[in-house]
């Protein structure tokens, strides 16, 4: 479990500092602007709450269906459109099919909000993609490949993620944190991917941190108090990285 979430941070990091442009995916309807997650972990009920708003953009006329890939075991409880108006939907395993009140015309931009959850009580591995997640007072975690959020696969988009937790842990995303509170038992941590990437994941937990200046950037390292010694081999290697994809760039 501990290497497993160790593992993730690394990977979040990486893809943090890795630019895209926003670009739809082939053979879609739509394409993603934007992700704005508010996620509240309960590890004591091994559950996890998600409101998510994404903004998409219509790149063919007269849409009247919106289609995200969304793992089945997740649980929605309600989607609504930008006027609040509750839509209809339909599921197919792990299609989502969600059915629009108002068509939308090529170049037109709304926002849908999808509420759920999802529960884990072991470290699964969903469908047929391979790749799960795990929810626990031990520290938590979800991993783009599986789903766990609606998706376009290979989008890209910007992201807004705001993760609540106990606050003796530490939640983290994609890209930067740039605000964290405390409210009564718990913590609230905000991550803004402002450059475009692929896929999002989280982890939570205990987390030490350690830092380093990459290229007058600050990298941060989570590691588990008995894994702190990995800190100093990780933010090298993401040195080698940063260092790596600056040479490929110029």
């Amino acid at each position: 479990m501990n290497r497993l979430i160790t593992s993730l941070v690394i990977a979040i990091l990486i893809i943090a500092v890795t630019p895209s442009a926003i670009t739809a995916t082939e053979g879609t309807q739509i394409d993603i602007q934007h992700y704005k997650l508010d996620i509240q972990i309960y590890p004591e009920k091994q559950q996890f709450n998600v409101q998510t708003t994404i903004t998409i953009n219509a790149i063919e006329d007269e849409i009247n269906t919106v289609n995200f890939l969304l793992n089945p075991t997740m649980k929605i409880t309600n989607i609504m459109d930008n006027e609040g108006n509750t839509l209809y939907y339909k599921r197919y395993d792990d299609q989502l099919n969600i059915y629009l009140i108002n068509p939308l015309e090529k170049s037109q931009q709304t926002q849908i909000t999808i509420e759920y959850y999802g529960i884990s009580k072991a470290e699964e591995k969903f469908g047929k993609y391979g790749f799960g997640g795990y929810i626990g007072e031990e520290g938590s975690y979800m991993i783009y490949e599986s789903a766990w959020y609606p998706m376009v696969w290979g989008d890209r988009y910007t992201v807004t993620t705001k993760i609540t937790v106990p606050k003796d842990q530490i939640g983290i995303s994609v890209g930067e944190l740039t605000e964290e509170k405390e409210m009564g038992l718990y913590k609230e941590f905000t991550w803004e991917a402002t450059i475009p990437t692929r896929g999002i994941s989280f982890a939570t937990g205990k987390y030490k941190v350690k830092s380093s200046l990459l290229k007058h950037k600050t990298v941060d390292c989570y590691t588990y108090p008995d894994t702190a010694a990995l800190a100093d081999k990780c933010l090298k290697t993401a040195s080698e990285i940063g260092r790596a994809s600056c040479r490929e760039r110029v």
